[in-house]
């Protein structure tokens, strides 16, 4: 095979890939990627376990490694789980910001000092 050849192998295989990459979602706030970079790190917190608790056992200390592959696994699944509940909140929110939107001619704009400020549906197009 020619370079050209493994070239052209190499961008058809890569195609697919990029293809399903949305750059609208990935340059807009509006996709979290939060979540996905969670569930990475809760694999890696696994890994970690296992590895810790293999290596305290191959130590010698069997109760130690038992104890650190379950703490860490049970820790890691707590605390990325309670991330991922924050994010399952605010996408929650969102829905139901964007169907209230569309239901109520009036909407509540609260400022950042505290004063509620009622608007018309009429505002939101200037």
């Amino acid at each position: 095979m020619s370079n050209k050849e493994v070239l052209s192998n190499l961008k058809s295989a890569i195609k697919p890939l990029f293809g399903k990459i949305d750059t609208n979602e990935l340059f807009s706030l509006d996709e979290m990627i939060a979540p996905k970079l969670i569930t990475i790190l809760y694999w890696l917190l696994l890994f970690l376990a296992i590895g810790s608790g293999f290596g305290a056992i191959f130590e010698g200390d069997v109760f130690r490694g038992l104890f650190l592959m379950a703490s860490i696994s049970i820790g890691g699944r707590i605390a990325c789980e309670l991330m991922i509940v924050i994010f399952r909140i605010n996408e929650t929110l969102h829905e139901i910001n964007k169907r209230e939107k569309g239901s109520s001619p009036v909407s509540v704009v609260v400022s950042p000092t505290g004063d509620i400020a009622q608007t018309s549906g009429n505002d939101e197009n200037e």
